[in-house]
């Protein structure tokens, strides 16, 4: 059992690459799912410039969910020009 005080966090997901065909309203229901089991807050990681905005977006659409745009360690000698824009 929680105390009044516990706050679920989920700290690193992608709500942009989910499987959402068990979601009959998709990302609304998947996110909606979460919350009901406790879930107050979600940190939705962006990896790349192509999914920057991607995760920004679901950020701003659903309350609690804040949203992390970077670029993947690994790929970053390929993108130092990219890391400005972001």
């Amino acid at each position: 059992m929680t105390s009044p005080s516990t706050l679920f966090v989920d700290s690193h997901c992608h709500l942009d690459r989910l499987d959402l065909s068990s979601y009959d309203s998709g990302l609304d229901d998947a996110v909606a799912a979460a919350k009901a089991r406790g879930v107050e807050r979600m940190l939705c990681i962006g990896i790349d410039m192509n999914n920057a905005q991607t995760v920004v977006d679901i950020a701003n659409r659903y309350p609690g969910v804040s949203a992390a745009v970077g670029i993947h360690p690994m790929d970053i000698g390929e993108s130092l020009a990219d890391m400005a824009a972001l």
